[in-house]
C-alpha cells in the first residue's frame, strides 16, 4: 500500500542500485494496485454515482450555466433562432425532469431515514409552485414584447433561463 509507494519514491530519489529494475516493476505494480483500490472505492460510492450521472448529463445536454438562450443560438432569422430556443427549452426541461428525479430519490431516502413523510411532499409542492411561477413570469415577459414577432422567443428564453436555475437548485438537494 502506501508504505510501498513511499519506499518506491525513496529508492528512486536516492538512486539505489541493487535490483533496481526489479524494484521498479514491483513499485509500479504496487502503485497501480493502490490506485485501483482507492478508485474502485470512490466509483462505487453513492455520491460518485450521482456525480458521474451529473457529469454525463452535462456533457450530453447543453450547459445549464449559459445566460442568454437567444444569443446562444447565434445570428440568424427569427425562425431559426425560435427553433433553436425551442430545442434548447426541450433539453432544459428534460434536464429539470432528470434532476427532479435525483432530488425526489434523495428526499425519499431522507423520509425513510427520519421516519417522516415531509421531504417528498414538500419537494412536490415546491416543484408545482415553481412550475406555476415559471409559466406566469414568462407570460409577463412575453407581454412586454407588446405582441411583436419576438414574443415566442422571449417566452421560451425566459423558460430556459428559469429552467437552468431550477436544475441547479434541484442538484443542490440531490445526494
Amino acid at each position: 500500500g502506501l508504505k510501498v509507494v513511499i519506499l518506491c519514491v525513496m529508492h528512486e530519489r536516492l538512486n539505489w542500485k541493487p535490483a533496481k529494475e526489479m524494484h521498479r516493476v514491483v513499485c509500479l505494480f504496487s502503485c497501480i494496485e493502490l490506485i485501483w483500490k482507492r478508485v474502485s472505492k470512490i466509483i462505487w460510492s453513492a455520491t460518485m454515482r450521482v456525480l458521474a450521472a451529473t457529469l454525463f448529463l452535462l456533457t450530453c445536454l447543453p450547459s445549464i450555466v449559459l445566460a442568454d438562450p437567444a444569443s446562444e443560438c447565434g445570428g440568424g432569422s427569427q425562425i431559426e433562432i425560435g427553433s433553436c430556443v425551442a430545442d434548447t427549452l426541450q433539453r432544459v426541461d428534460a434536464t429539470v425532469d432528470i434532476y427532479l428525479g435525483f432530488a425526489v430519490r434523495s428526499a425519499a431516502e431522507l423520509d425513510e431515514v427520519t421516519g417522516r413523510t415531509t421531504a417528498v411532499p414538500a419537494l412536490e409542492a415546491a416543484q408545482a409552485a415553481w412550475s406555476t411561477y415559471r409559466d406566469e413570469h414568462c407570460g409577463y415577459v412575453g407581454a412586454t414584447f407588446g405582441g411583436g414577432s419576438g414574443t415566442g422567443i422571449g417566452i421560451n428564453s425566459c423558460r430556459v433561463e428559469l429552467g437552468r436555475s431550477r436544475a441547479a437548485d434541484l442538484m443542490r438537494y440531490a445526494q
